[in-house]
């Protein structure tokens, strides 16, 4: 058994050098203890091996070296290949930095215990390969390798009860592989945007060991992404207001996977809490095209999740219809996920690029299934000319005296007079949507004002 303060024995292969101002470098043959002493056979550059006491000796490592860990206990096993980064002095005792090969971590091992190998570079050279079958090898960790990270950026190789297509993917792709988790979600109605926050999620939770995640939903919305993130990426998460309550703000510790309503949280009584709900992860906010701050009651949801951007770096907003005509609350919701580009958002009319670093968006128009095929082929539209009797020009006329005198009292009689326009206003629609609507509206009408029962509708229609 050796003295701690002994230094531990440098193992067949190990470079050394001696100490001093001219030092030799050379490579250990074997070891031996003569009379209570290590030494090392070195065999110098020179060809000449030579016995030296291992306390004379010191590292002959290089950074940018190929070496393999060989331990001399038993019950450690070999860490592999590895390069060398540095060397440094502990307490008295060299170390080495080594990148080991098959983890890619960085760590400090006693030099004694690394035997210098041959280089891939020098090995490809030489033409000289470890094993029969290296190609196959070489193929095979390729093949591992890129398989590992493709799952790492989109989680789409996870054992999950979902089979994310095309778009999908590379949306998670593009998140995962943008440094940051601040994006405005915009895909089409029906493109799956909970399937793809469950793949960015569940691709998030295989880095980190653990996730502090807040979904902020409409009301009617709440249940349904709790389901589906249980049961598609067996992710649980309990409904504030449902399955807890907060009535100490230490309580927030216990919840790392919270789906919140945005009604519920914006309340006056409930506001504060989530003020003071500490640090997430990921906040991810649904339906977020009902956000402004020119409506009194938006304002309060806009508020929230105002409230709420200072407590993450990821927002992830989730809509389908994100502009809507408003350029203001378009920019507004931008600035919530980037705030970092507030001035460029300011000018997005006359700088439109800059809206590709803040909204992912994908058309039904446009994705596919694996194989390539359009998932959605849309409809072919074909004008059809109609001639319009001389019945249905008279109808139109006198509907359109019908609607112009309505809109007239009603211009008229202050309180009732907006009732009248409003009853006028829905004449309109229905007259826009068909005959058969109008006629049935403007039937029960005159009876009403006649004081006759209404005349029956007419069951008697195609289906």
């Amino acid at each position: 058994m050796k003295g701690l303060d002994e230094a531990p024995t440098p193992v067949e292969g190990c470079w050394v050098q001696t100490r001093g101002a001219a030092p030799r470098l050379g490579i250990v043959q074997r070891c031996r203890r003569p009379n209570g002493r290590w030494e090392a056979e070195v065999h110098w550059g020179d060809g000449q091996p030579t016995w030296i006491a291992v306390d004379h000796l010191a590292c002959g490592f290089q950074p940018g070296w190929e070496i393999q860990d060989v331990p001399v206990s038993q019950t450690r096993t070999s860490l592999g290949r590895g390069r060398v980064e540095a060397v440094r002095t502990l307490a008295s005792r060299e170390q080495v930095l080594v990148q080991i090969a098959d983890s890619g971590r960085s760590v400090w091992l006693p030099y004694e215990n690394l035997r210098r190998i041959p280089g891939v570079a020098l090995c490809y050279q030489r033409a000289q390969v470890d094993h029969p079958d290296h190609a196959e090898r070489c193929r095979l960790r390729m093949l591992a390798h890129a398989l590992e990270s493709w799952n790492e950026v989109t989680g789409a190789l996870s054992r999950l009860d979902v089979d994310p297509l095309p778009h999908q993917i590379h949306l998670v792709h593009r998140i995962l592989s943008s440094n940051h988790i601040n994006w405005l979600i915009a895909d089409d109605v029906g493109l799956g945007k909970t399937i793809e926050v469950g793949l960015v999620l569940n691709a998030l939770r295989s880095r980190s060991a653990r996730l502090r995640v807040l979904i902020v939903t409409p009301a009617g919305l709440v249940r349904q992404w709790q389901d589906e993130l249980r049961f598609k990426f067996d992710q649980t998460f309990r409904i504030y207001g449902r399955d807890f309550a907060i009535h100490d703000v230490a309580h927030w510790r216990l919840e790392d996977s919270v789906i919140a309503s945005i009604d519920l949280a914006k309340r006056d009584d409930h506001l504060p809490k989530f003020r003071d709900s500490g640090p997430w992860d990921v906040i991810v906010v649904d339906e977020a095209h009902k956000l402004t701050r020119d409506d009194r009651y938006r304002a309060q949801r806009y508020r929230l999740v105002e409230a709420l951007r200072g407590l993450s770096d990821g927002l992830l907003l989730l809509t389908a219809t994100p502009r809507q005509g408003k350029t203001n609350r378009f920019i507004e919701l931008l600035r919530l996920v980037r705030p970092d580009l507030a001035e460029q958002l300011d000018y997005v009319e006359a700088q439109p690029d800059i809206v590709r670093e803040v909204i992912l968006r994908n058309r039904k128009a446009t994705v596919t299934d694996m194989e390539g095929r359009f998932i959605f082929h849309g409809q072919e539209v074909q004008r059809v000319s109609v001639p319009v009797s001389r019945e249905m020009r008279n109808f139109v006329k006198l509907l359109e005296d019908y609607l112009r005198q309505g809109y007239r009292a009603g211009a008229e009689g202050g309180d009732a007079g907006r009732a009248i326009g409003f009853v006028m206003t829905v004449y309109r629609k229905l007259a826009s949507s068909s005959i058969a609507a109008i006629k049935r509206a403007v039937e029960l009408r005159r009876a009403r004002i006649l004081g006759r029962n209404p005349p029956p509708a007419n069951l008697d229609r195609p289906r």
